[in-house]
């Protein structure tokens, strides 16, 4: 035996694969072996897809009758890994490889149909491969990389193995007498065990994609000894590997975007019937043309649940016919999926994946480069679907996104619906948009209607959550009776809102006696503001140093964060670089009591979110903290950019890991030092201290390999500070609701370019546009800078928002953009202003003395005398009388003489600026510029010189006398507008001046002047 095992041991990881799935068919009865191979002959014929993953998750759902819950979202990706697996046989060389991949994909195929009269075990195992299908390896380019690289085929290979023993286990276990399943059950040792060895194998694929992945693979992989040449063995030709390739251009064009997320999340939410009997709903899968159905409810109805179960119900129904199921559902808390573009991509790429080849579209894509995004996605489709295809579309959530972004989703879904024959489905509120807005003009053939009546799916759903709080105890009552009224009592108060009856359970369960539960039961909350504030009011004393911080980062965040990623942010002193582990909240639970059940964690993401969009809407309309203030986005914005600036300046960014010799140490030296500077999981921490504790009276303890297990546990993760992710993905989405930043945020920004630790700005959509925007607009030349330095090419009269403003028309504090080349210095926005025009109003005189100086001489003179004028209309006796006496000095000083006779032509400047014409025609005379003089010496208004001081020590007589401009000293004698014997500060006239440098001829004008004013 043990030379068996030891034989078995040598074989390669492949040949023992195949040898687990031949014991796993031996073990078969006959009637299962038929089935079995009949199924597996199938998948050879036609690898399975997306869309059987989701239908074998359904039927799991539907046979097992888990009394309301909904078990197979959990399943799913470790089934799609398999899925995927499955599909390699496309293009791996050889017959054997190929029936193994399939038989895979049977093999846990049929142990979950087997289980599915087990619901306790299904709900156990359903757990375990929630937990593993978190680093299940389902990478979608692992087509490309398989062939490459040994060390990720032998690893899938040993992932596999596990998989087909937990899989041989169950179908063992259900083969039992019900006496034997008693006795030995599915030990929750053995689970993990398995779920141990998974997530292992799981994180080493995991390590060699990412390898692969950075290592340009067609350049290096004849230098990189982990990647080995071996396509002409695994690939049935070059082309195939080609096409591969191709395929994944195509797909990662559309979109990279996981749609699958927030479906599985609302999936599990709940189940319901209600739609498939409704007539609306029957006609709209019958037709065979493109159509629309809208579903409308209240807020909280369950339209989201609704069409999660109909995108269900069509992967089912449509399981013998070759129509696709696309389906997107919008998540207010995710960013990305706030984007029509994203939307449609999602779409594209569900519709393309369905299709074997797509040689066709990846023969466009260097043709339709330089097209629009949607214009991209519409290019690829033309050619992989013949005209008037048939296919479903299902899409919630659209009235999250904003007015210009909806209403361009909409135009894209029209479009597909000309194009091909489009069943569309989408959901709206009712007090939110009016759904008979879309109409037959914006969508094809459109049916609106209301959720269909669900009193009874309200009532059982009562039932059901109350019978799973009991049975977790997580409700008690004393009084049975108790149970019922609580059930009539929510279904009477419910109106129909899922959410609401969901709120109530949850705080029925906090109350500790049958009086409270009786005493909540007369005083419930009348709609969901109430209950949020309620529900906040109540778990405030829980944490009240934390709850609002919590609140503002979970309601700003551009997706869900992670409970270690919240417990790092917390952990942050804005402006203080120093990283104290000290500050580690070490129970983030614990904390995230104080939000109550307004922060939810997703079971399968480990992700924090607010239990529904409107909790957001009440938490920035309508909650108050202890201080009575709100949540404001802005604030709260401003507090996750403080974080992220400090988070990324630590200096621990900058440092490189280094093999540390771990010695021997005795228990008495210090241990948190060790704790704190492993960075592991509070677990770990837990089960380290327990170490300690025990080995107290052991003074010979060697801590050497508790330290050991530390390390490793260090090493595991592939990023000791957690948060860091997601502050470089998203500080600059989060800066933009910022700016301006206080002055020392502002600094440890400037910091971050000068290190060049930000990755560069691409100028590619709405978010980077927000950045470069308000940076401009607020002055922040260290960031308008780095955007600009990312962007070589980067077009300074690109509109930046929706009034049509470029970068320049928001710069209103430095030079910079003057500097520039290709500036927009005539762009006008939405209400036909220039960057001019909007830069006088708030007193910028060193930009508008700019401007000015740029214009003029640009050929573009009209345009700046058109802009100031405008402004002296609108502002009327308002304007900015100092900013526009500058202007007239600019213009003195440039010599810009339509500019001077727009002053003089209107009547209000004689009001308050004619006191300013004696310095512009000091600015004139300074320049030599006697035509400009006259002009401003013919306004019959002008005051005369005498009623004002003398700048810089001498008036404009003396200054021309002293410059020996006798065209510009007898223009101001003549006009009789100054005194000619007035004195400068050294007691000098005019005449005096002339006499000391000599001047006869200057000395004759002058006298005959005072000769003839005699």
């Amino acid at each position: 035996m043990s030379q068996a095992l030891t034989a078995a041991a040598r074989l390669k990881p492949e040949i023992r694969l195949a040898q687990a799935v031949s014991e796993f068919e031996a073990d078969l009865s006959g009637e299962q072996k038929a089935a079995f191979r009949n199924n597996r002959a199938k998948t050879i014929q036609s690898s399975p897809n997306t869309q059987d993953v989701m239908r074998l998750a359904a039927d799991i759902d539907r046979a097992s009758g888990q009394n309301g819950r909904c078990l197979g979202p959990r399943l799913m990706n470790l089934l799609q890994a398999v899925q995927k697996f499955a599909a390699l046989g496309d293009v791996i060389v050889g017959g054997s490889q190929n029936l193994i991949a399939c038989g895979i994909w049977t093999i846990v195929r049929t142990s979950l149909q087997l289980l599915t009269t087990f619901s306790s075990y299904l709900e156990k195992l359903s757990m375990l491969f929630m937990k593993v299908g978190r680093s299940a390896p389902r990478f979608e380019s692992m087509a490309l990389l398989y062939p490459r690289s040994r060390d990720l085929q032998s690893s899938l290979c040993e992932y596999f193995i596990v998989v087909v023993h937990l899989c041989h286990e169950i179908l063992q276990f259900t083969r039992k007498s019900n006496l034997k399943k008693f006795g030995s059950s599915l030990s929750d040792s053995n689970l993990t065990k398995y779920q141990s060895d998974l997530e292992s194998w799981g994180s080493t694929i995991k390590e060699e994609v990412d390898l692969l992945m950075a290592a340009r693979i067609e350049e290096e992989s004849n230098r990189n000894s982990k990647l080995r040449d071996v396509s002409s063995k695994f690939f049935r030709t070059a082309s195939t590997q080609q096409k591969v390739q191709a395929r994944q251009r195509v797909l990662d064009v559309c979109t990279q975007f996981d749609h699958m997320v927030v479906w599985k999340q609302i999936r599990k939410a709940g189940n319901t019937n209600i739609f498939r009997q409704c007539p609306h709903y029957q006609r709209w899968t019958s037709t065979t043309t493109s159509n629309s159905l809208i579903y409308t409810g209240k807020l909280g109805a369950g339209k989201s649940v609704l069409l999660a179960n109909i995108v269900e119900t069509l992967h089912l129904q449509v399981q013998d016919e070759v129509i696709p199921v696309a389906f997107f559902f919008v998540r207010h808390d995710v960013s990305e999926s706030l984007k029509a573009q994203t939307v449609l991509g999602s779409i594209a790429r569900q519709l393309l994946e369905r299709v074997s080849d797509l040689t066709k579209p990846a023969e466009l894509l260097e043709h339709i480069n330089n097209m629009d995004p949607p214009e991209k996605v519409f290019a690829l489709l033309q050619p992989a679907f013949s005209q008037g295809y048939r296919l479903f579309i299902v899409i919630d959530g659209i009235d999250e996104l904003g007015q210009e972004e909806r209403e361009l989703l909409i135009r894209h879904l029209h479009t597909l619906q000309r194009m091909f024959a489009v069943s569309l489905c989408v959901s709206l509120r009712q007090d939110a948009n009016d759904p008979l807005k879309i109409g037959s003009e914006q969508l094809s053939t459109v049916t609106t209607t209301s959720i269909p009546e669900n009193t009874s799916e309200i009532e059982l759903f009562i039932s059901q959550e109350l019978q799973r709080c009991i049975e977790s105890k997580r409700l008690v009552v004393g009084d049975i009776s108790l149970l019922l009224e609580i059930q009539e009592t929510l279904a009477k108060s419910s109106k129909g809102m899922f959410l609401w009856v969901a709120l109530q359970i949850e705080s029925l369960c906090a109350m500790e006696t049958d009086e409270a539960i009786s005493q909540a039961l007369k005083d419930l909350p009348k709609g969901l503001s109430e209950t949020f504030g309620r529900i906040l009011q109540r778990s405030q004393r829980l944490g009240h140093s934390y709850q609002k911080s919590i609140l503002e980062l979970v309601t700003v965040a551009q997706r869900p964060l992670t409970l270690e990623e919240l417990r790092e942010a917390l952990s942050v002193a804005p402006g203080d670089t120093k990283w104290n582990p000290a500050r580690l909240l070490n129970n983030i639970h614990s904390a995230l009591a104080c939000c109550g059940s307004l922060v939810i964690i997703d079971e399968e993401e480990l992700t924090l979110r607010l239990v529904h969009h409107s909790a957001k809407q009440y938490l920035l309309a309508e909650f108050k903290d202890s201080t009575g203030g709100p949540i404001k986005s802005a604030e709260a914005h401003t507090r996750m950019s403080d974080i992220i600036v400090t988070y990324l300046n630590y200096p621990e960014f900058d440092r490189q890991l280094s093999k540390v010799v771990i010695p021997k140490i005795k228990t008495d030296e210090t241990m948190n030092g060790i704790i704190r500077s492993t960075r592991y999981s509070l677990d770990s921490i837990s089960s380290l201290a327990l170490k300690l504790l025990r080995s107290q009276n052991d003074s010979g303890f060697n801590m050497a390999k508790a330290l050991a297990e530390a390390r490793a546990a260090r090493f595991r993760s592939r990023d000791q500070f957690l948060f860091r992710n997601y502050a470089m993905l998203y500080w600059q989405s989060h800066v933009s609701r910022s700016l301006p930043l206080d002055p020392t945020s502002s600094g440890l920004l400037g910091r971050l370019f000068d290190r060049k630790a930000l990755e560069p700005v691409t100028m590619t959509d709405h978010e980077a546009s927000l950045l470069f925007f308000r940076a401009a607009e607020t002055g922040n030349l260290a960031l308008v800078e780095h955007v600009i330095s990312s962007n070589p090419g980067l077009d300074l009269e690109r509109v930046m928002n929706q009034h049509i403003q470029t970068a320049l028309h928001a710069e209103t504090t430095t030079r910079f953009f003057f500097l520039r080349e290709r500036i927009g210095l005539a762009a006008t926005e939405l209400d036909k202003n220039t960057p001019l025009y909007l830069a006088i109003p708030r007193g910028h005189l060193s930009l508008v003395e700019v401007f000015v100086n740029l214009w003029f001489g640009s050929q573009q003179d009209p345009l700046v005398i058109k802009s100031l004028r405008r402004h002296l209309d609108i502002t009327g006796c308002n304007f900015n009388f100092d900013l526009m006496s500058e202007v007239l000095l600019v213009g003195a000083r440039n010599g810009k003489d339509e500019l001077m006779r727009m002053f003089l032509d209107d009547s209000r400047v004689h009001h308050v600026l004619r006191h300013w014409e004696w310095s512009a025609i000091y600015e004139a005379v300074s320049r030599g510029d006697w035509y400009t003089v006259e002009l401003l010496l013919g306004d019959s208004k002008i005051p005369p010189l005498s009623d004002h001081k003398v700048r810089l020590g001498c008036d404009p007589l003396q200054q021309a006398v002293k410059a020996g401009n006798r065209i510009i000293v007898k223009a101001l004698i003549e006009s009789m507008q100054l005194d000619v014997d007035s004195i400068n500060q050294d007691d000098k006239t005019a005449l005096d001046i002339a006499i000391e440098l000599g001047d006869l001829e200057m000395v004759q004008l002058l006298n005959t002047w005072k000769w003839c004013s005699h």
